[in-house]
């Protein structure tokens, strides 16, 4: 884990700042940089724990969390109860017992 919780949000925090400062210049006065900025600040899909943009293989609702916040709470999860499963390890889990059902 190269950053903390704590330095990835407020990276982010920053990023959305300098976002909404670009937001206010008229658009001829803003750079290609800028644009580019503003159009992943505009993702709607952001972690839920730090702020990181993510993004999902498939497009469903719901609240996502980046791969560090994901491994870190995982890790911590195992840690306290030790052969802790979350939800998308239970239906592997599942299927491959039973994998004449799976389809």
């Amino acid at each position: 884990m190269s950053d903390s919780f704590v330095a990835r949000q407020t990276a982010n925090l920053q990023q959305l700042v300098r976002a909404g400062d670009i937001q206010n210049k008229p658009e001829q006065l803003r750079s290609r940089e800028a644009q580019q900025l503003l159009t992943i600040q505009s993702s709607p899909c952001r972690c839920l724990r730090c702020g990181n943009l993510v993004y999902p293989i498939v497009a469903l609702p719901g609240p996502f969390l980046c791969e560090e916040c994901r491994d870190e709470l995982r890790q911590r999860d195992h840690q306290d109860i030790p052969g802790c499963q979350w939800w998308g390890e239970l239906l592997h889990a599942a299927r491959s017992r039973n994998p004449e059902k799976t389809a």
